[in-house]
């Protein structure tokens, strides 16, 4: 029987019939003169929010961490979604700086990880999101990366194989053909392992994810190690097993409430006050999961481990007639926790409001054993260059009819928020000004003109361009798609 017919067969018969036995974990090694860091971001992770329940005691580990380290009550993102926040973090710029935006997520390089490594490090990456993988070479400075399905690192890219069709005649041949490229032991022990998993599991693989740092973490080095995880339980469509849903919304319920912002931003569905209860609900009880869940890296971290734990943006839950989290620069996107604990680390809460730019030198310092804190920060900047999906994508959707903020937004846009007061510049040359929260028909010019010069200080300008259409592998449209960014 030939390769090909066999890994057929093979893959056929793990879709009805696994037995995985469980890895044993080896506890980790104290002896490490530096700090192991770990930097961990909840994908769509509000601030006001996950602060809430985090004061509440709702969220147990996040509070202990909080109570024992640098708990920044009002950090702030500096771009409203996954890939402009990303990029300033592991760049250390601002997106129009750094080049990282909508139009082109692919990273030239990974600077916070090549330092990192030139330091020593040995730095893994754990991913649920496809933003930040090899599609656009995130991967490209670790030693080690892997996704939310896969077991092997050199078997066949479970992930690439699911996301390639719902198809399973499509499903295999990708299977087979990748399995022919790589080791085909490893190859069958990935679809083992994704078999095994959605089996057990109904989340977005932040549990396996989590489950496998602590694993990584465990494993005794002679280096210390980076190791940064992004999660996507709190991104929509909210997957977690069903004990943890509210007890008051039943799943029928969940499902028929709107799953995707893009229809709702080309106003081709509405949101009631009921669905944003619901809404708001599901996506609280999915932090709670995954609070539930870190406890799989802190058991197995070393003693000398800094936790830096963020969320990368918020989400609208139809505040200011939104939903999702593109098209917008309001504090409900831009508002993120921040916790940061370790042997090192002063207790403190610090009130006072930080960027997540700082990260990048804040992170490096730790590497040094000569530890920083975020700097206070009396001038916020934040911008969007290229909301997802573009403009064309949301008007190209059947009887579309985008919402005004959309046409508003959909050649970017920045803002600065000094205190009580945050403008908003557009590249045709609108500006607008919010106080405390709420548009002033009628600004004073004098604020207007103060704070439209602070953030011709921040960046450059940016230019009004039309959203350009990214080539994408059939797996990675699949799962940007699940995400509401296709």
């Amino acid at each position: 029987m030939d390769t090909q017919k066999t890994l057929c067969l093979t893959f056929q018969s793990l879709s009805e019939h696994y037995e995985l036995s469980r890895s044993t974990f080896n506890y980790a090694s104290h002896s490490m003169i530096r700090m192991d860091i770990v930097l961990l971001v909840l994908d769509t992770a509000r601030g006001d929010i996950t602060n809430s329940l985090i004061n509440d005691g709702e969220l147990p580990n996040l509070a202990t961490l909080a109570k024992g380290g640098q708990y920044y009550t009002n950090a702030r993102a500096n771009g409203p979604w996954t890939v402009p926040s990303h990029g300033t973090i592991f760049t250390g710029e601002y997106p129009s700086e750094n080049g990282i935006h909508g139009n082109d997520p692919t990273y030239e390089q990974v600077p916070l990880v090549a330092e990192l490594r030139d330091r020593g490090y040995e730095t893994g990456g754990f991913s649920a999101n496809p933003w930040l993988g090899s599609d656009f070479d995130f991967d490209q400075e670790f030693d080690y990366f892997c996704n939310e399905y896969d077991y092997y690192i050199n078997g066949a890219s479970m992930a690439d194989v699911v996301r390639s069709s719902k198809d399973l005649k499509t499903r295999i041949k990708r299977f087979v053909s990748e399995a022919d490229r790589k080791s085909i032991p490893k190859s069958i022990g990935n679809a083992s392992f994704y078999i095994y998993q959605r089996a057990r599991r109904q989340d977005s693989g932040g549990k396996y994810l989590l489950s496998r740092t602590g694993r990584w973490l465990s494993n005794r080095s002679n280096r210390p190690k980076f190791a940064f995880i992004n999660i996507t339980e709190p991104h929509l469509s909210y997957e977690i097993p069903n004990k943890w849903l509210p007890n008051n919304i039943s799943q029928d319920e969940i499902e028929d409430v709107i799953q995707d912002p893009a229809d709702y931003n080309a106003g081709l569905q509405e949101l009631s006050e009921a669905d944003c209860e619901i809404l708001t609900e599901t996506y609280t009880a999915t932090l709670r999961y995954i609070d539930d869940c870190i406890e799989y890296i802190l058991d197995r971290a070393r003693e000398n481990t800094t936790f830096i734990i963020i969320g990368d943006h918020g989400e609208h839950f139809g505040e200011y007639n939104r939903f999702g989290h593109q098209y917008s620069l309001h504090k409900e996107l831009l508002h993120v926790p921040l916790i940061i604990n370790g042997p090192t680390v002063e207790n403190q809460v610090i009130r006072k409001p930080v960027e997540l730019k700082e990260l990048y030198d804040v992170i490096l310092s730790f590497s040094q054993k000569k530890p920083m804190t975020l700097s206070p920060t009396e001038n916020h900047f934040a911008e969007i260059i290229s909301p997802r999906p573009s403009f064309d994508q949301l008007t190209a959707r059947p009887s579309s009819n985008p919402r005004s903020y959309v046409h508003r937004y959909s050649q970017g846009a920045r803002c600065i928020i000094k205190r009580k007061y945050k403008l908003i510049e557009f590249p045709n040359g609108e500006k607008r000004l919010f106080e405390n929260g709420s548009l002033q028909e009628d600004p004073p010019q004098n604020i207007v003109d103060s704070l439209s010069e602070t953030i011709g200080d921040k960046a450059g300008e940016i230019e009004a361009e039309s959203n350009s259409e990214l080539d994408l592998s059939d797996s990675v449209t699949s799962r940007l798609d699940d995400l509401g960014y296709v």
